[in-house]
């Protein structure tokens, strides 16, 4: 997650992109962006949806660093390309610890319970719904992940790591029966795409 602004020591306005994209205009005179907003297609609303209305618990959702195809660069980068016009980096921080930072072996999972999200997409990348459900993980190497679930049957998941990470101590609800799963172990996310019959 990064925050960035951009401030003018005359002005004093403040153009803040925080968290989940979420931007934030700080000006006693609103019309003078307007003709920015309108170049981006940003109209007025009386209600903003920002990932404050669609992430929770449930809804945990992904991560994932933006990368520019055309130059490489990423959000790090800007600090450095507007350098000569006055941007610094203030500071960087981390909110993870190393316990949750701490990698994942297959060896980890054995024995705890995993909480599993899966996503599914059309071809056209439209979301067509999603499953969740845990279970306690019997076999974990680099053929499979198998996980009981609570009525004895048994899921595999492909032998991936880079889909699951350390679960906070919390109450995690399923969305298709409403159980509660208190403090699971581990989380799993996956994406799926499924293919046109």
């Amino acid at each position: 997650m990064n925050t960035f602004g951009i401030g003018g020591h005359e002005s004093h306005e403040e153009i803040l992109l925080g968290k989940y994209n979420v931007m934030t205009i700080y000006t006693r005179n609103s019309e003078k962006f307007q003709d920015f907003l309108n170049n981006y297609h940003i109209e007025p609303t009386d209600k903003l949806i920002t990932a404050w209305d669609t992430f929770d618990r449930e809804h945990f959702g992904e991560c994932t660093v933006y990368v520019s195809e055309k130059n490489g660069k990423s959000i790090y980068d800007i600090p450095e390309m507007y350098k000569e016009y006055g941007m610094y980096l203030y500071e960087t921080r981390k909110e993870n610890n190393e316990l949750y930072e701490k990698e994942i072996t297959f060896e980890d999972l054995i024995g705890k319970v995993l909480l599993v999200n899966i996503t599914y997409y059309t071809n056209d990348n439209e979301l067509i719904g999603q499953k969740q459900f845990y279970g306690t993980v019997t076999e974990a190497n680099e053929t499979v992940i198998a996980m009981k679930q609570k009525d004895s049957t048994v899921f595999n998941l492909p032998p991936d790591l880079s889909s699951t990470k350390r679960a906070r101590p919390g109450e995690y609800k399923l969305l298709s029966t409403g159980e509660v799963v208190t403090n699971p172990d581990f989380l799993a996310s996956w994406n799926v795409i499924k293919s046109e019959d």
